[in-house]
């Protein structure tokens, strides 16, 4: 079965994954080396698999930001806009229709 476009945009490579991992190297908040790639726009909500949009969190930040830990979200803005210039979490998402 063949996956659709928006699965395979929101799915991280294995170079993204590396590059991910080159950057953040622990997790963003507490430094632990037991981390998950974590997307600040959720997979769910089209986030898609790229630099902008991905973070190493441990399993408890990852765990405290998917339920909604407004401080945690926070951090993770900061971090982000830090590392990307123009970053903002409109430009995160996946769109069939690009114009």
């Amino acid at each position: 079965m063949s996956r659709s476009a928006m699965t395979i945009a929101t799915t991280p490579t294995p170079s993204m994954r590396r590059i991910i991992r080159t950057r953040d190297e622990n997790c963003i908040i507490c430094n632990s080396l037991y981390t998950d790639i974590a997307h600040f726009v959720a997979r769910s909500k089209g986030g898609l698999a790229i630099e902008e949009n991905l973070i190493l969190l441990c399993r408890n930040h990852h765990n405290m930001y998917d339920s909604g830990d407004q401080d945690i979200k926070h951090y993770i803005i900061d971090y982000l806009s830090k590392h990307y210039e123009n970053w903002h979490e409109t430009n995160l998402v996946y769109s069939k229709w690009e114009y």
